[in-house]
C-alpha cells in the first residue's frame, strides 16, 4: 500500500515529461512549416485582396508569436515546471494549436482557402480554451506572464482578426466581388439607400445631370457666356 503513491508519482512525472516534450517538438515543427513550407502568408493573401486585407507589415506579427511560443516550449520543459497544473491544463491544447497552425499554413499556401479557413477557426477554438484556463489563476512569475500568457493573448487576438480576413479571402476565392467591385457595390448600396435625399451626393438628379450628354446641335457652353468675336478692323480716331 505504501508503494502506490510512489508509482502514481512516477507515472505523473513520466506523463508530464512526455507532454512537455511533445509541446516542444510541435512548437519547433510549426515554425519550420511556416518558414520552409509553401509561400509566405502575406504573399498568398494579396492574391485574394479585399478591403479587409491588412498592410504587408502587419504579417510580421508572426515573428513575436512564434518566438514567444518557442520560449514557452523551453520554459514548460524545465524540470520545476513540468508538473505544474497550469501546464497540465493547457499543454495538450497548445499542441493541438500547433497542429492546426501548421495545417493552416500548408492549406493557405497551397491555395486551399476554404480548408484554411476551417483550420484557422479550429485554431481559434483551441487558443480560446487555453486563454480561458489561464484566467483561472494568476501568473506565478514575470517569465510566465510574458512567455505563456502574453504569447497566448497576442496569438488569440491575431487569429481572431485572421478569421475575419480569411472569410473575406474565401469569398474572393469563390468569385465574390474583390477590392474594386466591393467599392462599386458599396457605392451602389449608398445610392440606393439615400436616393430619396435631394442633397445626397448620390442623388439620382445629381447623377443624371452629371452624366447627361449635351444635346445634339447645341453648344455645351451657355449663350450668355459665349465669347463674341473681335472685329478685325481697329477703331479709328477722327482726324483733326
Amino acid at each position: 500500500m505504501a508503494a502506490m503513491p510512489v508509482v502514481s508519482s512516477h507515472r505523473s512525472a513520466l506523463t508530464d515529461l512526455v507532454r512537455s516534450t511533445v509541446v516542444a517538438l510541435f512548437a519547433v515543427l510549426q515554425v519550420l512549416v511556416a518558414a520552409l513550407a509553401g509561400r509566405p502568408i502575406g504573399e498568398v493573401a494579396r492574391q485574394y485582396a479585399t478591403p479587409l486585407l491588412p498592410a504587408g507589415w502587419a504579417f510580421a506579427v508572426w515573428v513575436p508569436i512564434y518566438a514567444g511560443f518557442l520560449a514557452y516550449a523551453v520554459y514548460q520543459l524545465l524540470p520545476q515546471q513540468r508538473g505544474r497544473e497550469v501546464h497540465r491544463e493547457t499543454g495538450w491544447w497548445l499542441v493541438a494549436s500547433a497542429v492546426f497552425n501548421a495545417g493552416w499554413v500548408l492549406a493557405f499556401g497551397s491555395g486551399l482557402v476554404p480548408l484554411a479557413e476551417l483550420l484557422v477557426i479550429a485554431l481559434l477554438v483551441t487558443l480560446a480554451v487555453v486563454f480561458g484556463r489561464l484566467t483561472r489563476a494568476p501568473a506565478e512569475s514575470l517569465v510566465e506572464r510574458v512567455v505563456l500568457r502574453g504569447t497566448v493573448a497576442v496569438y488569440t487576438g491575431w487569429v481572431s482578426l485572421a478569421i475575419v480576413v480569411g472569410t473575406a479571402a474565401t469569398g474572393a476565392w469563390l468569385g465574390l466581388p474583390a477590392r474594386a467591385r466591393w467599392r462599386r457595390s458599396l457605392r451602389w448600396w449608398c445610392c440606393s439607400r439615400w436616393s430619396r435625399s435631394s442633397a445626397g451626393w448620390c442623388s439620382p438628379a445629381r447623377r443624371s445631370s452629371a452624366t447627361r450628354p449635351p444635346a445634339s446641335g447645341r453648344s455645351s457652353a451657355s449663350p450668355s457666356t459665349t465669347p463674341r468675336p473681335r472685329s478685325s478692323s481697329r477703331a479709328r480716331w477722327p482726324s483733326s
